[in-house]
């Protein structure tokens, strides 16, 4: 979440409360020893300044701690929304590589992938809004470092997939059907990790 690297609203409502508790305990010895000669404040503070004093203070602290559990809610609720969203894009880059496969062969070996691109729109949009600092950075970096993966693989199926149009699939030969072949076994070798980190993610945050 932003609020990460700073005092966080936990750690705040803590001393919120505790200096809250202070200024009651003190307001109770003020109301309970007001005209005692012994008491140690009775010539530095009037008590009938003090007592409103304190009262004011006792109801700022509590207005903002109010006002600090909302934002602290819609920041959680932000998170969640944020996450759910890049978990969902994850889910169907998933199922699209749990899905159909293409086979393509040279010189006796065959490469098996997933023909269509993954999508990592939702994740580019968060990132360029900065939205993804709502998320924990250890989700983040797993996020990013698949993200990156998933340009790399759908920028290999790219160069592949402009020489078979070019060629027309089947008519593609000699060194330009060794280099598709090439490309299409780094598309392989990158669905085979996508789909393993891609579940690794799922599960871990569906057990959060």
């Amino acid at each position: 979440m932003k609020s990460e690297g700073r005092i966080t609203w936990k750690n705040t409502k803590t001393w919120g409360v505790i200096i809250l508790l202070v200024l009651i305990f003190i307001a109770l010895l003020v109301a309970e020893n007001p005209f005692d000669e012994t008491f140690e404040l009775k010539n530095l503070i009037n008590t009938t300044v003090l007592m409103p004093l304190i009262i004011a203070l006792a109801l700022y602290l509590l207005g903002k701690m109010a006002t600090e559990d909302d934002r602290f809610r819609l920041e959680n609720k932000k998170t969640k929304q944020i996450l759910d969203s890049l978990l969902k894009e994850l889910k169907d880059t998933h199922d699209a590589l749990s899905g159909d496969k293409k086979e393509f062969s040279y010189n006796g070996e065959t490469a098996t992938f997933t023909n269509k691109y993954l999508n990592h729109n939702i994740y580019d949009s968060v990132n360029a809004t900065g939205d993804i600092l709502y998320v924990h950075y250890t989700k983040q970096q797993q996020i990013q470092d698949t993200v990156k993966q998933i340009k790399l693989r759908n920028e290999y199926l790219k160069k592949a997939t402009d020489i078979i149009i070019e060629n027309v699939d089947d008519k593609v030969s000699g060194k330009k059907r060794k280099l598709v072949f090439r490309y299409y076994l780094i598309v392989q070798k990158y669905d085979s990790i996508l789909l393993s980190d891609v579940c690794a993610i799922i599960d871990k945050n569906s057990n959060d």
